[in-house]
């Protein structure tokens, strides 16, 4: 029997087709960590997380719609409504950690306050 190479990138399309399935048969949202558990991922809890949310991130670039919350996790919608409140609500959310960072960082320049936190810190 011939053993067939298999590359890196074809794997990837396999756990990609696997957690589509997985999305396409899910009875409602699921965690990264019920759905690491579901493709049996390797590596700790964190490693795992990491790895289903780059997986949902390349299924997101190729088109499909899935949705996450800090509560319930990702879930696939075919509700074009909703993928577009989600898809607002993040880029409303990014912008807004945008600006954030902006403002602290400012206010840590402004007024040598820098130079406080780092005279504070040196202090420990």
């Amino acid at each position: 029997m011939r053993r067939l190479a298999v590359t890196a990138q074809q794997i990837l399309t396999d756990d990609l087709a696997r957690l589509l399935r997985t999305f396409e048969t899910a009875d409602g949202p699921m965690t990264a960590v019920q759905i690491s558990s579901k493709l049996r991922l390797e590596g700790s809890i964190e490693t795992q997380r990491r790895a289903v949310r780059a997986m949902v991130k390349e299924l997101r670039d190729h088109g499909h719609w899935i949705v996450a919350t800090l509560t319930d996790g990702y879930a696939l919608t075919r509700n074009a409504g909703t993928w577009k409140d989600y898809s607002e609500g993040r880029t409303v959310d990014a912008r807004r950690i945008f600006w954030e960072v902006n403002d602290r960082k400012k206010q840590m320049s402004d007024g040598n306050q820098g130079l406080l936190f780092s005279l504070a810190g040196a202090m420990k």
